[in-house]
């Protein structure tokens, strides 16, 4: 009986302490990236950040990531005329801050611990089946490409080791 009014209150006590979590989420067909808010219980969709830069055209939002610092998120456009680029946005305003022309349409990404660098997959979808993909690695502070290296064959997605210091694209 005791242990069981000690779960009833352990469960009682964290409903009180719910933290609100909160997660951008990408909508590719309609060019804009929602901010949810999970409150414990239930998801809200707290805002609808509009995206890109050609008002008729869909440009295909993809890959999201958010700083370590929490200070800015990035953003994957995937259409590419011919490239694509990756976005820079300041969180809490959600304002393009700036922005790099990448390879062919880039997708997933992830930033390292180690160096701090984004690396974010360009898949190729326009591409043969035998024809090699890139990798794009860029400089989140200066927004530069600072190399491209040769990958697989249409590789969409992309994950570091927690160290940092591998990087895998599939």
């Amino acid at each position: 009986m005791k242990r069981l009014f000690l779960l009833i209150l352990i469960i009682g006590v964290s409903g009180l302490s719910a933290k609100d979590y909160y997660i951008y989420c990408t909508a590719e067909s309609e060019d804009e990236v929602a901010l949810i808010r999970f409150d414990g219980k239930t998801a809200h969709v707290e805002k609808r950040i509009p995206v890109g830069v050609w008002p008729v055209e869909i440009e295909g939002p993809h890959g999201i990531t958010v700083s370590p610092d929490g200070n800015y998120w990035y953003l994957s456009m995937a259409h590419g005329i011919p490239f694509g680029y990756l976005y820079k946005y300041k969180t809490g305003t959600d304002e393009m801050v700036d922005r790099v022309e990448l390879g062919l349409f880039p997708a997933t990404m992830q930033i390292s611990n180690a160096t701090g660098l984004i690396y974010v997959v360009n898949f190729n979808l326009h591409g043969g089946h035998d024809e090699i993909s890139t990798v794009s690695i860029v400089d989140p502070d200066e927004m530069i490409e600072i190399d491209r290296v040769e990958t697989g064959i249409m590789p969409h997605g992309s994950r570091l080791l927690n160290n940092g210091l591998k990087h895998y694209s599939v």
